[in-house]
């Protein structure tokens, strides 16, 4: 038994040191890693604006053939309209990239009041795409002009809403639309930024007031990423994975020795637990045994009781010796003239 113990308590110091090993190793790891990573930046503002000029039927009323941006329009003096996108991408660094954009016109006609409930939709393109290749650089523009002929889908509105005698609204929409798709070189994902400019002039209104809507333009972005700095950050990350569970197999077997260790108690050691436990009061452990080559009268019991008897009557404690590999046990009472003993052999007892 005590073999068997000692191989045990080897197991789990052998164990323990793997252990205190291994999470050495896993935190010099972890701390490389860590310090073997950079943070990149990538940063790119875009601005979108649209101007346009009205330009007007001849009237006695107005002195210039146009009116500016901003102000409210009589439908039916409007000659045509002089759109102008102009559209802006800069980045904090250089980057390879493509884009391309297009120009569309959207006339809808819509229940009253809720834009949502589309009764006639109808879109063109009033430019075709423009595609830009393989640049390199941090920033470009876009400058396109639109001549729009208001009283064309004016007209087409109209009719609609009398050939099918209802009352609606409607409008048209031109949208500047901007695609780009790039790769920043600390990046291993691509910059990818979609963004569209609306322009929204009512139809079939007897004055109107246009809308500039650019929601979509992110005027700041910032785009951050954390990556290794060279392929070393990779192994480095593994290791720290593969180490990680070598440490959780190692705890669980150190908790798995001691668990079975702890059950597996025989029926030697289990009889010598509870004798020392419930008659603790007259048991003395000895380190050796005190059976001496002198002594005269050699007296074995077969039960502890009656040992136990004899030390009552005696008013003299049982000596409990166990040898060195633990697997078996002399209780001893002495006097002058006899020795009683009482022994517990694991041989005769764990089958």
């Amino acid at each position: 038994m005590e073999n068997s113990k000692k191989r045990t308590n080897k197991k789990i110091i052998n164990n323990l040191k793997l252990l205190f090993l291994v999470l050495i190793i896993l935190l010099i790891s972890l701390y490389i890693y860590s310090n073997n990573k950079k943070v990149a930046f990538f940063s790119y503002n875009e601005n979108s604006q649209v101007d346009y000029l009205v330009y007007l039927k001849e009237n006695d009323y107005y002195e210039t053939n146009f009116l500016p941006k901003g102000m409210q329009y009589i439908a039916s003096a409007i000659d045509y309209m002089d759109v102008t996108f102009n559209y802006n991408f800069k980045t904090n660094d250089d980057f390879n990239y493509n884009y391309n954009y297009y120009i569309n016109a959207n006339v809808k006609v819509f229940e009253k009041g809720n834009e949502s409930n589309i009764i006639y939709e109808k879109t063109e393109k009033l430019l075709t795409p423009i595609i830009i290749k393989d640049k390199k650089n941090n920033e470009f523009n876009i400058k396109e002009n639109i001549k729009i002929d208001y009283g064309k889908y004016n007209s087409l509105v109209r009719s609609f809403k009398t050939d099918y005698n209802i009352i609606a609204d409607s409008n048209i929409t031109l949208t500047l639309f901007v695609n780009i798709d790039g790769k920043y070189e600390e990046f291993e994902d691509k910059i990818i930024n979609n963004s569209k400019t609306n322009i929204v002039i009512p139809l079939s209104e007897q004055t109107l007031n246009i809308k500039v809507i650019n929601n979509d333009i992110k005027n700041n972005e910032i785009v951050k990423k954390t990556e290794t700095k060279s392929i070393i950050g990779s192994v480095l990350y593994n290791l720290s994975i593969f180490l990680s569970v070598v440490s959780l197999i190692v705890v669980l077997n150190i908790i798995i020795t001691i668990i079975k260790e702890s059950s597996r108690k025989t029926v030697y050691q289990k009889k010598i637990d509870k004798l020392l436990r419930e008659y603790d009061r007259v048991i003395v452990e000895v380190k050796s045994s005190i059976i001496k080559s002198d002594d005269t009268n050699f007296i074995m019991v077969k039960t502890f009781e009656e040992l136990l008897d004899v030390s009552d009557r005696l008013e003299q404690p049982i000596l409990h010796y166990e040898n060195d590999e633990e697997v078996r046990s002399q209780f001893i009472v002495r006097d002058d003239k006899d020795t009683y003993f009482y022994v517990v052999d694991s041989k005769n007892m764990d089958k």
